[in-house]
């Protein structure tokens, strides 16, 4: 399965206003989860100082990453369920 393709109904993205979002909207939905724009930069500070400027200066790229990575996260959660269950 492509995942792009998954991702479309699962996130959206809100993030690459030119002006300085208010820090408890959010920014980035997936699935049920919201990341305000005060986490999305909190995320991008916990990661190593050489990956930190990636992030900023392509937030799309870095917010498309992140999602994946979520929506990975919980089918592998999913998948282990079923398995014990």
């Amino acid at each position: 399965m492509n995942i792009r393709f998954a991702l479309l109904p699962f996130a959206s993205l809100a993030l690459l206003a030119q002006t300085a979002p208010d820090p408890g909207k959010p920014v980035l939905t997936i699935g049920d989860e919201k990341i305000n724009a005060a986490q999305f930069t909190a995320i991008v500070d916990a990661l190593p100082p050489q990956f930190q400027a990636q992030a900023r200066s392509n937030k799309r790229a870095f917010a498309d990453q992140l999602i994946q990575i979520k929506l990975l996260a919980a089918e592998a959660e999913k998948t282990e369920a079923r398995s014990a269950g």
